[in-house]
């Protein structure tokens, strides 16, 4: 891979979509385009056994808005968890409080990260364990 090849990856980590344009030494200069579907944020490392349990994701819903999700759950512009429904059954006024914009979802996530409670513990008290 070029340099240019991983700077475009790296980009694609910060920026929800974006379009590029290939290295023109590598050939016709096609574009390739990026999409980050799905980011997860946890206040445990990823290596620890309890994880999975205190992920929250942050995923892609279509055109630019991302949800903040635990398990079946959604996060809401209140900062509290609902279920979510089936498309079918997600009104108008459901979505608009439950879908974000990439860079609020992220900051959500991150601040909703320490806070989840998994068998009466956050993830915050489990990570001062940890340390």
């Amino acid at each position: 891979m070029t340099a240019y090849f991983l700077v475009a990856i790296g980009a694609a980590a910060t920026e929800p979509a974006r379009r590029h344009h290939r290295d023109p030494s590598e050939g016709r200069g096609a574009v390739i385009y990026t999409r980050l579907t799905e980011v997860t944020v946890c206040a445990l490392p990823d290596d620890d056994i309890n994880y999975d349990l205190y992920a929250v994701q942050v995923q892609w819903r279509g055109g630019e808005t991302y949800a903040v999700m635990r398990h079946r759950q959604c996060l809401n512009a209140a900062g509290e968890w609902d279920w979510e429904p089936s498309p079918s059954n997600r009104e108008d006024d459901w979505i608009a409080g439950h879908r974000f914009t990439y860079q609020t979802a992220l900051e959500m996530a991150c601040r909703v990260a320490p806070t989840v409670i998994c068998n009466g513990r956050t993830a915050a008290e489990v990570a001062a364990d940890v340390s």
